[in-house]
């Protein structure tokens, strides 16, 4: 609500508030899975792979994670699989 009243605009970030590459969320995300998919990279996931999201924008304007990207995770995985 926060970015809300004030106005903000562009892109934002959610995130627990240390810089991680999306190669590192994928790993997570398949040590939280029984069934290991098949993940292949190609050009597109290689110029991801190097990138990494902070959420330095939203904490600017108060915003502040409330649990773990680890926790996270799998709060979203026991909900999709519900």
């Amino acid at each position: 609500m926060k970015l809300l009243e004030n106005n903000a605009r562009g892109v934002y970030n959610i995130s627990y508030g240390n810089a991680i590459k999306y190669a590192e969320i994928i790993d997570l995300l398949l040590n939280k899975l029984e069934h290991k998919p098949i993940v292949i990279y190609n050009e597109l996931s290689e110029y991801l792979y190097d990138h990494v999201l902070a959420n330095i924008k939203l904490k600017s304007h108060g915003w502040r994670p409330k649990i773990t990207l680890d926790k996270g995770l799998s709060l979203a995985i026991n909900n999709i699989l519900k």
